[in-house]
C-alpha cells in the first residue's frame, strides 16, 4: 500500500494526470489530482483534513469504485496501483486559459509548477474552478 507521503510526492510535480488511488473501497484524488478532476472531468465535494503524517491540511476528493466505469473516461493502472487518467491540459495551462479569475496569492499554492502545496489555497481554487465550470 502506497503511503499518505508518497502519494502526496506523486503531486508535486503532476501536471496533466489525475491519479486515483483505491484505498478501501473507494477511490481518492489528493491535490492537483483533485484539483484537474473537479475542474476538467466532474464536480465532487472536496475535502480537507490535517494528516498528521504530513504535517499539514491536505485537499482530495473520493467516491466509489463502481463509479468509475460509469464515469467514460479512458483510465490505465500505473505501477503504483492508481489509477490514471491522462489530460491534454496542465494544471498551469487550465488557469492560464481564462477558466477562471484566481487571485495570485491562490496561484503560489497548489497550483504552481513546484507542486507547493497548501491545503486552504487548493481548496480555494478547486471551489473556484468548480463555481466558474457552472456558469
Amino acid at each position: 500500500m502506497t503511503s499518505i507521503k508518497d502519494k502526496l510526492k506523486a503531486e508535486e510535480c503532476n501536471e496533466r494526470t489525475v491519479r486515483l488511488w483505491p484505498e478501501g473501497m473507494f477511490f481518492k484524488a489528493y491535490e492537483r489530482s483533485a484539483y484537474l478532476f473537479v475542474t476538467q472531468l466532474k464536480d465532487y465535494d472536496v475535502r480537507r483534513r490535517y494528516v498528521d503524517a504530513v504535517g499539514r491540511d491536505v485537499v482530495w476528493i473520493g467516491f466509489p469504485q463502481s463509479v468509475l466505469g460509469k464515469l467514460e473516461f479512458t483510465h490505465a493502472t500505473a505501477t503504483d496501483g492508481a489509477e490514471v487518467i491522462k489530460l491534454s491540459a496542465s494544471v498551469d495551462e487550465h488557469l492560464g486559459s481564462g477558466a477562471f479569475a484566481m487571485h495570485p496569492q491562490m496561484v503560489s499554492g497548489i497550483c504552481n509548477p513546484r507542486g507547493i502545496a497548501n491545503a486552504d489555497i487548493t481548496s480555494n481554487c478547486i471551489t473556484n474552478a468548480a463555481e466558474q465550470r457552472g456558469k
